[in-house]
């Protein structure tokens, strides 16, 4: 199959298609013919040799933890989805990476059915940003009433956000708006913590996620969390796309061979544009 690989750390230009073997799932495993892969934060801060990613890395290695795809084999123990079946989903970051190749095979519970009404391309980006938001308000564990901000570059992650946060009874505020103390915030793909660190009440806690690389030195108010895979959370999220309740789409798209040219891009907006790799 053909993969984007790379044999060591660096700029976009260590990304190099190569030909790999296809990977055999495991008997509580899919494969997955890839359709699209997510190119965010994470990525390219493994890329650059930094991370929890990079950290548990052997080279060569395929970069890519969010997809979409098709079934294409099913484990022996697989049961809860059938060849041909539309899916996406998140590999078992940071351990497992792989998406950026034509096959991935990763655990049946790590993905769910792709939302009907929008492309591979745009159910690639989904997964990151969902799961972070999810296992953020998770991690946070606000009671209803309390007063959260959500601080991200991204419109469509804070979006999310607010919807999910007032499924949960929770007041979503600006974090300076109308000198109230704040119980608790998410920090989501880039932002500055400063402002919200001034209005947090005693005790409460900043929840900072999917940024590559922490935003700044330790602090004893903010958590900085690894979000891991969650089909069964995703297929929630399905639902919400397909109710039209959380809108979706992709800024732009390049073909696998163009990784390099995608990871460029980017740097150079981090954060500011849902970018995927077309691969089928």
């Amino acid at each position: 199959m053909k993969a984007m690989v790379i044999r060591k750390f660096g700029g976009p230009e260590v990304l190099h298609l190569e030909r790999r073997s296809r990977p055999k799932p495991a008997p509580h495993e899919v494969l997955v013919r890839v359709q699209a892969a997510d190119v965010n934060a994470v990525d390219c801060a493994t890329r650059r040799g930094f991370g929890s990613g990079a950290a548990v890395l052997t080279f060569p290695a395929i970069l890519g933890w969010a997809f979409s795809g098709v079934v294409d084999t099913l484990g022996v123990n697989v049961t809860r989805f059938r060849r041909g079946d539309l899916v996406y989903g998140m590999a078992g970051s940071p351990q497992r990476s792989g998406a950026y190749a034509e096959y991935i095979s990763v655990p049946m519970l790590d993905v769910a059915f792709k939302p009907r009404n929008i492309s591979h391309a745009a159910a690639a980006t989904v997964p990151a940003e969902a799961l972070a938001v999810i296992q953020g308000l998770d991690t946070l564990h606000l009671n209803p009433g309390a007063h959260l901000a959500i601080i991200s570059t991204s419109a469509r992650v804070v979006t999310l956000a607010a919807l999910l946060a007032g499924e949960q009874g929770l007041r979503v505020v600006g974090p300076a708006e109308g000198g109230l103390m704040l119980d608790g915030a998410l920090l989501i793909g880039g932002g500055s913590l400063e402002p919200t660190l001034r209005v947090l009440k005693p005790g409460a806690r900043i929840v900072e996620l999917l940024n590559g690389l922490s935003s700044g030195p330790p602090h004893p108010q903010v958590t900085s969390l690894q979000i891991h895979p969650g089909g069964f959370q995703l297929e929630y999220v399905t639902q919400l796309i397909e109710q039209g309740l959380w809108q979706v789409d992709v800024d732009e798209t390049f073909p696998l061979a163009a990784a390099v040219q995608a990871h460029r891009l980017h740097e150079q907006q981090p954060s500011a544009l849902n970018i995927a790799l077309t691969i089928s």
